[in-house]
Order: structure tokens, then sequence, then C-alpha cells
């Protein structure tokens, strides 16, 4: 695809000065010079024909221009163009979340800042791509904790009661480790997240929980929220009927690596 270059000044004009001299001029250094095309190829014809938002894209750009700003020169490298590329051809897909562009707009810099890029994996913009922005705050709470508690409540059977039926997906915390707890459903992010190998979880009947402070109030509290109270209103059933099963989510090798490389610090 050629570069128009009415188009290149004004994808330049609509973005800070500082992004502009960055990516933008003729004048910026090889690397950035490198990315400003990528993203002049890569946006010129969704921008001309509306199908992304100037501001969107200004907004992408200028955070990836402050990002690279703080990797030092020699440590900017063009070895992983490739994955660059990719990054910001996923990116366009979710341009419409400002938390979304400020995670693409790290894991972009990261590809190219060689202290890290040994992290970054192929699949880390598809990854990225099929998030959705409450996706991306669930992944949030494995920044500061190796592992989440994870609760599902389960119908016992009345005439077996080692038959149990699902009533809920997965329950957990996300304000945990913090006394405030903020109980809610996880499970479309379980599912997501897991089939990616970004995460990892645990639940059964031999009580794989973390035997840790923090998550037994976890465990405990959330038979007493109103999230447990409407889920068995909802489903017309009593406490006595209902058996917890405890476990956990963690993050596997993989998705520490994606967590260090895409997560905004």
């Amino acid at each position: 695809m050629n570069i128009d270059p009415d188009t290149l000044k004004a994808m330049g004009d609509f973005v800070p000065t500082s992004t502009k001299e960055a990516l933008f001029n003729p004048a910026a250094n090889a690397i950035g010079r490198g990315l400003g095309g990528i993203f002049t190829w890569l946006f010129q014809e969704p921008i001309k024909f509306g199908i992304i938002k100037e501001q969107e894209f200004s907004d992408l750009a200028n955070k990836t221009s402050i990002k690279l700003d703080k990797v030092p020169v020699e440590n900017r490298v063009d070895s992983k163009w490739g994955l660059a590329i990719k990054t910001l051809e996923s990116s366009r897909y979710s341009l419409d979340s400002e938390e979304l562009r400020n995670w693409f707009s790290t894991l972009l810099t990261n590809t190219i800042d060689n202290r890290v890029n040994a992290e970054v994996s192929p699949v880390f913009p598809l990854v990225l791509s099929a998030l959705s922005p409450s996706d991306a705050q669930f992944l949030t709470l494995f920044r500061m904790v190796g592992a989440i508690p994870i609760l599902t409540l389960n119908l016992v059977d009345s005439n077996n009661s080692n038959e149990l039926t699902p009533l809920t997906s997965s329950i957990t915390d996300q304000a945990y480790p913090s006394k405030e707890h903020s109980y809610f459903e996880a499970e479309s992010s379980l599912n997501l997240l897991s089939s990616f190998g970004i995460i990892e979880s645990t639940i059964s009947l031999d009580g794989a929980e973390l035997a840790v402070d923090e998550a037994r109030s976890v465990y405990s509290d959330i038979t007493q929220a109103n999230l447990y109270t409407k889920l068995l209103k909802d489903n017309n059933i009593s406490p006595h009927q209902v058996k917890e099963l405890k476990g956990y989510a963690r993050l596997t090798g993989l998705g520490q690596s994606f967590v260090n490389v895409a997560m905004p610090k």
C-alpha cells in the first residue's frame, strides 16, 4: 500500500506536536520513523473513510510516543517489526476502548524494547484483540497476587448428594486481596483467558482452595453477599440446597509474560 503524502500530513496534524515529532517527522530517529510509517500505512484508509475516529488514533499514537520516549534510544530495536505491525493491526478492532488503547500502546512499545521483548509472544496481539475492557480489568487482579480465589455454587440433587448441578459460573472478588469485597461472576473472562493459555483455574470437590486468610475471607463472605442471595432467589432455592466448591485461578508462565509486556504499569 502506498502512503498518500496528503494523508500522512493530515495524520500528523491531528496528533500532539511531541507525537508528530517522534513518529511522523522526517527528522525522527529511525525507530520512530519506522513506527510512524507503520501507523500511517495501517490507519490511513480506515481514517480516510471514517471507520476509525481521528481522536482514537491520535490517543493511541500519543500513548505510544510517550512510552517510547521512556525507552533509551540504544534499546530500541526493529528485530520484531513483524510483531509490531501485527500489534498495531490488531489494535484497530479495539480503538473504541481507552483502556485497551493503553494496553496496545504498552505491548507495542515493549515489542521494540530489547530489554523486555524476549517475552513478547506472536500470540499476544491476538490475545489482546480478543479482550474486552472487563477482561483486561479482570487480569489486573493478578498484578499483585499469584492467584485469586474462585467459588462456584452448585445445586445438590435431593436424591443423590454427590450429584451437583452448577448454579453459577465462577465468582471471585475484584477487590482481592483488599478487605473491601466486590464480588462478580468471572466465568466469561476465565474461559477466554484459559482458552489462550493465559490463566489456569482449579475447582474441585477435594478442596482446591487458597490457604491464606484473605482467600478464606472471600470464600466465607460470598455466602453473605447480595450476589449470593440474588442467585438463590432467582433460582427459587434455599441455602441448604447449595454446595459451594472452592478453587482458584492463577497465571500460567505464558500469562505472566503477557502481563509483563502488555499490562500498563
